[in-house]
Parts: C-alpha cells; structure tokens; sequence
C-alpha cells in the first residue's frame, strides 16, 4: 500500500402573470413543488438509497463523504441550515439505511456522484445549491463541473482542490505518528466489525481532536455527532488505496461556472493558504475565513457560519 494515501487522508476528512388584453395569456413558468419533509428511500441506480429532507427553502443538496460515514454525521453538523433551506441529505451505498454494496466501486466519489444525479432526478429537482465539505467538497467540485446545469451555487467547506508534493511531505512530516498508527490500522485483520470499532477509536479519540481548535467548547458536540453516525472501515480503505491517492481537482474547478463560496478554518488542516490556492482555481469564487475554527466551522462558529452562507446565497 503506498504511503501517499494515508497523508491524503490526514488531510482529507472529516454540507441547495397573465397578460392583459386580447393576447392569449402567457404560461407561467414552471414552479418546483416544495419537498415533503420527513425519511425516504428511493431505487436509484440499482440500489436502494436512504435519504431525508429536512427545512424549508432553495433546496440544498448535502453530498456526503465517500470515505464511510452515513448522513447523521452531516445533519447533526447543518442542522443550524434547516431554518433556511430545504437540506437534503442521503446515505451512500452500504451505508447507514441505504442498500449493500455489491462491488467495490461502490464506495466510490464516482458512485456517490451517481447517486447524487438520480436523487435530484427523482425529486424532480433541475437545479440545486449542492455542499461539499471535506472529502465530500472534493467531490462536489467535481460534480460541479461535470452537471453545471444542475448546480445553482456551489458551497466548499474546509476542502481542498490539490496539494503540492511539499506541502503534502510537511504534513507527513508534522503527522508522522499518525500516519504510521493509520498504516497499522489499515493492516488490521478481523470482522468488519472489529474494523469498524478500531476505525472509530482512531478516529474519535486519536484523529478529531487535531481537527478541532477550541477543545473545552466544542469537541464533545462534535463526537456526539459522531457517536449517532456510522462509521465504515472498508469505505475509508477504499477511499485511501485508490480514490485519493492521485487525486487532483485542478482541471474541475477551472470547468466551474457555478458562483462558489469556499469556507476556510484559520486552525484547520486544510491552512488558509491551501485553501486560498482554491479560491483562485475557481474563477469568481468568494473566500470567508473562520478566524476561530479547525475542521468544524459550523459548530465551533456557528452563527458566523450561518451568516457566511446566507450572505452569498442572499437570503435574509
């Protein structure tokens, strides 16, 4: 297993009248109904995926992570959103309540893509504002860029586009331990249980607390969150030996044509600097700097957050 992949990963984690006179009338234009809110699942792709709708407003599609984590995770992170917008957030294949895997490509961004396409299709959704945030903000760059047509604005949270060999050697060489406990861990043999429970202890307890800059006000909520999301070894396996290892969203975000709001924490791993190299990748795009965030800006600076995404999407 090359090295690479785990680097990636320590930088990768861990949200859419008539006319007068003689003149036939004119038809209005064509208004999407408002979505019911509630849990659903729906066959998309061959699979059956779990998704809810939660809020009222423009519709906000929340592309979630491919590396393993079901949408609680999500939710519990945007729900400040929910008085907004309508969110939309659905687990991907093989997990949470969405169908099994059948083939490894399954765990996939590509797959979550796909599933993202015909989720909006069943809703009847042409347009959407679409989050990305960590893994999942990679990946909606490049949806971004593949569907224009479908994405109204475009919102990147603590997300990166590519990385520098050196930048990625520093971070290496500033998480050295971490990435060898990591190479062990994804060694491991056992049940996908025993996994499962392994990948979680790393995570919660070794890996969160580099991604949080205020510990005593913020990263018990933040493992709570956690703590009610299911987390999937196998996922993040994938996710590190084959989707990330070469990944570079260069050429997606010069195809970009959605106005773009990309939201940096001053104490995330993602540094201002990396994400300041997004900013000028996507053209037109708006930075805004959380100055007393890591990882989590919705939760560590949540009214500033809110602020941030409703002054793009000019909502009062």
């Amino acid at each position: 297993m090359r090295k690479k992949s785990y680097g990636i990963f320590l930088t990768s984690f861990l949200l859419l009248s008539a006319c007068g006179g003689e003149e036939p009338a004119a038809e209005p234009e064509a208004e999407t109904a408002a979505l019911v809110n509630g849990s659903f699942s729906a066959e998309l792709n061959g699979f059956e995926i779990h998704y809810e709708v939660h809020g009222a407003g423009p519709v906000c599609m929340v592309l979630p992570v491919s590396w393993g984590q079901s949408h609680e995770g999500m939710r519990g992170s945007l729900k400040g959103l929910e008085d907004h917008l309508t969110m939309v957030y659905f687990d991907p294949r093989g997990m949470g309540q969405s169908g099994e895997i059948e083939t490894d490509e399954d765990m996939s961004m590509a797959a979550v893509r796909e599933d993202c396409r015909a989720l909006l299709e069943h809703l009847g959704l042409e347009s959407v504002i679409l989050l990305g945030w960590s893994n999942s903000g990679m990946n909606a760059m490049v949806y971004a860029a593949e569907h224009p047509e479908q994405v109204e604005k475009l919102i990147l949270m603590h997300t990166l586009h590519y990385m520098t060999p050196e930048q990625e050697a520093e971070l290496q060489e500033l998480f050295a331990d971490d990435v060898q406990a990591l190479g062990e861990l994804m060694q491991m043999e056992g049940s996908d249980e025993e996994k499962d429970a392994a990948w979680r202890v790393f995570f919660v307890e070794r890996w969160l607390p580099k991604m949080v800059y205020d510990h005593d006000a913020h990263l018990g909520r933040i493992v709570e969150v956690l703590n009610n999301t299911d987390l999937s070894f196998k996922h993040n396996y994938y996710q590190e030996t084959v989707d990330l290892i070469d990944f570079d969203g260069r050429e997606a975000c010069a195809q970009i044509k959605a106005p773009t709001l990309i939201i940096a924490g001053a104490h995330d791993i993602y540094t201002v600097e990396v994400l300041e190299a997004l900013r000028d990748a996507i053209a037109g795009s708006t930075m805004v700097v959380m100055e007393e965030s890591g990882h989590f800006s919705c939760i560590e600076e949540p009214e500033k957050f809110k602020s941030a995404v409703l002054d793009f999407l000019e909502i009062q």
